[in-house]
């Protein structure tokens, strides 16, 4: 879950070239009542952070579809400026030891 992201420490740490974000892709990304993912993201964006998208696929840890996550995504991420879908495909993350072998490299 997200809770008490501090955006000023957000621009503090963006100014460095070594920092990227890494985006969990599951059931509930972007379901945080109050926005500070979807807000972070676009500050780091606007930042020039380099997102990596993780696609999370065991259900039991809260697997989807990828349609599910592009449609839980804020309209604003998915269309420019942002594009978040667009420069990248996310790495997907499997539970079965043979198939991480595979995807984390």
């Amino acid at each position: 879950t997200i809770s008490n992201i501090n955006l000023s420490n957000l621009s503090m740490q963006s100014a460095r070239r070594d920092r990227v974000m890494v985006l969990y892709l599951t059931e509930k990304v972007f379901c945080d009542q109050d926005n500070q993912l979807h807000d972070s993201v676009k500050h780091l964006i606007n930042k020039g952070v380099p997102i990596i998208l993780v696609h999370e696929k065991d259900t039991s840890k809260g697997g989807c579809p990828f349609g599910t996550i592009i449609n839980l995504t804020p309209d604003d991420l998915k269309g420019e400026p942002y594009n978040l879908y667009s420069t990248d495909i996310a790495v997907s993350l499997y539970s079965v030891k043979e198939y991480q072998q595979v995807s984390l490299r």
